[in-house]
């Protein structure tokens, strides 16, 4: 729990500076909804700023599971 407070406070941070490491570091959160959420700030962001390719490359190219991709791609649309 402490951790997944630092990473939060982390992505709270970085998100609109390098949403790319924000995103990195938001897929570590052990807590699944945590996770998403964090997942889904970064995501959203970058859908709002046009890059939305990018967001779409973060979540092929990451760790998560198939649920979660489908999950965050959903966002997307």
């Amino acid at each position: 729990p402490e951790r997944d407070s630092s990473v939060r406070q982390l992505v709270d941070e970085i998100y609109r500076s390098d949403p790319d490491a924000a995103f990195q570091w938001a897929i570590t959160v052990d807590n699944i909804n945590e996770r998403r959420n964090l997942a889904r700030q970064t995501l959203e962001h970058l859908k709002s700023n046009g890059q939305k390719d990018v967001a779409r490359k973060l979540i092929v190219s990451s760790s998560l599971n198939a649920e979660d991709r489908a999950i965050l791609d959903k966002l997307l649309d």
